[in-house]
C-alpha cells in the first residue's frame, strides 16, 4: 500500500511542477469529483432496484466534495453501504482537501516538501505565512480525528442506545460525525433527516459542536 502512495506521489510531483498552485488546487478537486461521480454510478454503489443516472452521481460527487449538502436523491434510500462508505471519503477529501491529504503522506513516507507544494498548502488554507505549512497539515490532519473520534463515539453510543445493531450504530456515528464535522449536510438516517432525532438533546448537541468546531477550522 505505501509503495502504491509513494508512486502516486512521485507522479504527482512531476505533474504539479508544471501547475501553479491555484491550479492544482483545481485540478485535484476536478479529479477527486469526476473519480466519485464513476465510483457512484457504478452499480454495487446503488442499493438493488435503484438505477442512478450519471448526471445525479456528478452532482452527489460534486456536492460531497464541495461539502454543500445538496442533493437530488435521498441518500439513505439511494445509495449501498459501498456507495455511501464512497460518499464518507468525498466528504472527508472535501473537508480537508486533497492537497493535506498527500502532504500527509508525503511526509509519512519521508518525502520532502517542496517550496512549490508549501505555496500550494498556503493558498489551500488561505494563509499569509509560508512558514509552519507542514505543521499545520500534522495539526489539521490529528485534529481532525480526534474532534471526528469523539464526535463519532458519542453518536455510536446513541444509535446502540436505539436499537441499532453496534455494526450499523459503529457506520451511523462515524458517517454523521465526518458529514458534521466537514459541513457536508449529508444523512443517512432517512428520508426525514435528522427530523426523526428531534428528541435528542445528546445527538443534537454533538451535531451543532461538530458543525461549530469545524466551521471555525484549525
Amino acid at each position: 500500500m505505501s509503495k502504491i502512495i509513494s508512486n502516486a506521489l512521485i507522479k504527482y510531483n512531476k505533474f504539479s511542477k508544471k501547475l501553479s498552485p491555484a491550479q492544482i488546487i483545481l485540478l485535484s478537486f476536478l479529479l477527486v469529483i469526476i473519480l466519485g461521480s464513476i465510483l457512484l454510478f457504478l452499480p454495487i454503489s446503488q442499493l438493488p432496484g435503484v438505477n442512478v443516472s450519471y448526471l445525479d452521481a456528478l452532482f452527489t460527487s460534486t456536492s460531497a466534495v464541495c461539502v454543500t449538502g445538496l442533493t437530488t436523491l435521498v441518500t439513505a434510500s439511494t445509495w449501498s453501504l459501498f456507495g455511501k462508505f464512497i460518499l464518507l471519503c468525498l466528504i472527508q477529501i472535501g473537508g480537508l482537501s486533497i492537497i493535506t491529504f498527500l502532504t500527509y503522506f508525503a511526509v509519512h513516507l519521508g518525502k520532502k516538501v517542496t517550496i512549490k507544494e508549501r505555496l500550494t498548502l498556503q493558498a489551500t488554507f488561505n494563509s499569509s505565512n509560508l512558514n509552519g505549512m507542514v505543521r499545520m497539515v500534522l495539526l489539521v490532519i490529528r485534529g481532525t480525528l480526534i474532534c471526528e473520534g469523539i464526535g463519532a463515539f458519542v453518536l455510536f453510543i446513541f444509535f446502540l442506545s436505539n436499537n441499532l445493531p453496534w455494526n450499523q450504530a459503529i457506520f451511523y456515528g462515524l458517517f454523521h460525525a465526518i458529514s458534521a464535522f466537514c459541513n457536508a449536510g449529508f444523512d443517512i438516517i432517512g428520508d426525514q433527516s435528522l427530523m426523526p432525532c428531534s428528541f435528542s438533546f445528546t445527538l443534537n448537541l454533538v451535531i451543532i459542536i461538530l458543525i461549530i468546531v469545524g466551521g471555525i477550522g484549525f
